[in-house]
């Protein structure tokens, strides 16, 4: 019967899901780290792609083994992803800045309609 309904704030549910994506990004970055070593020498073309990969699945099964729910799976796969991410462009803006790549410089685009 409908008496059985148990009514849960919204509030509750959304810190739960932020919580969730929290510690799924938290810990595929530490699995990811982990196993970076290993990927490297494993997969030498391909580390790059294969590392983000990981990341994902690492964040899709946290996600999803907190919960056993599939919208947390997608969640925690979202976090993994975005944590890729993140991770890829800090990397990135940190080599820039300490100049070991060079700044790429905006070039002018030719305009030949005039």
């Amino acid at each position: 019967m409908l008496t059985d309904i148990s009514v849960v704030p919204v509030e509750a549910v959304l810190l739960g899901h932020l919580v969730l994506v929290c510690i799924a990004s938290v810990l595929s970055f530490a699995v990811t780290q982990v196993l970076k070593p290993f990927i490297f020498k494993t997969c030498n073309e391909k580390a790059n792609a294969v590392i983000r990969l990981v990341a994902v699945f690492v964040g899709g099964f946290v996600g999803w083994s907190l919960s056993y729910d599939v919208l947390d799976l997608w969640l925690g796969a979202s976090a993994g992803a975005l944590n890729a991410l993140i991770v890829k462009v800090l990397k990135k803006k940190v080599l820039i800045v300490s100049g070991v790549i060079p700044t790429e410089s905006k070039k002018e685009p030719n305009d030949e309609r005039l």
